[in-house]
């Protein structure tokens, strides 16, 4: 694998910018919550032989670079679609796939919206512009389930992440590979967890869904814990050009806990024009 010469300076370095792969294509690599660039590697093989991949990490979710925190700068998701359109300014890369999983999703629909040019399509992994319900809007949680997550993962991160790991990977018994994903988020730095944990559940970008330009697909998981059937119809019905795509596979990092289904699914979207 290689990586694009930084200094400490640019987007690349402070996000840890990785480029692999193959062709003319370029396709960039959002991460979710609770994962990180490496979260990926299961999947990357694949995608490696139809394309040019670039993978990087949000700022603060990996140890050593808490540094680069700023709470005014990441606020909302708007500053990670700050550095997302940083990093392929910086690079110059032509009009980009992008796979975002979760928050990430969320991260290049907004990124899109300000740089239309710089994609030529999205492929959402369970994505969500909002988890709270809301009147004939049904995200998953009601505003007294977030302020409970919430509060939960400010008070005792370690705590939080013990319940809040079976949920997100769709079993009562943590897997082997549920392990990699408690350990890092147990690993952040606790004010850093909570103010990625209170932007993702208390954001609403629905507003922004009528102005993404550019063609997106919409994997629903069969079995998501966080986000329901119903948003990625909502989804769909607000995005001017959408299409629906089930993968049968349970829990919301599919990535990680049925990379073979969700690879092939991948290649399949990749290879085939929205």
């Amino acid at each position: 694998m290689s990586s694009s010469p930084t200094t400490p300076q640019t987007f690349a370095a402070r996000l840890r910018a990785e480029t692999s792969g193959h062709g003319t294509a370029w396709i960039a690599l959002g991460n979710g919550l609770g994962t990180t660039r490496a979260t990926w590697r299961h999947v990357l093989p694949t995608l490696e032989r139809v394309a040019r991949v670039l993978r990087y990490d949000y700022v603060g979710t990996v140890q050593g670079d808490e540094h680069q925190w700023d709470p005014r700068r990441y606020a909302s998701l708007h500053g990670l679609a700050d550095d997302l359109l940083g990093l392929l300014d910086e690079l110059d890369l032509p009009p980009i796939t992008w796979i975002g999983h979760s928050v990430g999703g969320m991260v290049g629909l907004l990124a899109a919206v300000a740089a239309p040019s710089r994609f030529a399509r999205l492929i959402l992994l369970g994505a969500s512009p909002r988890y709270v319900n809301d009147d004939a809007y049904h995200g998953g949680f009601s505003s007294e389930d977030v302020d409970t997550i919430v509060a939960a993962a400010s008070e005792d991160l370690h705590r939080w992440v013990s319940g809040f790991a079976p949920v997100m990977l769709g079993s009562p018994s943590l897997p082997s590979h549920a392990e990699e994903f408690t350990a890092h988020l147990q690993s952040l730095r606790p004010d850093i967890a909570a103010q990625l944990v209170s932007m993702v559940f208390k954001g609403d970008h629905r507003g922004v869904l009528p102005r993404v330009a550019v063609p997106v697909d919409v994997v629903q998981l069969e079995d998501d814990a966080t986000v329901p059937h119903s948003v990625a119809d909502f989804l769909v019905s607000q995005l001017p050009q959408a299409r629906l795509i089930p993968l049968r596979v349970r829990g919301p990092v599919p990535h990680l806990t049925a990379p073979e289904a969700t690879a092939a699914l991948l290649l399949e979207l990749l290879e085939t024009a929205p």
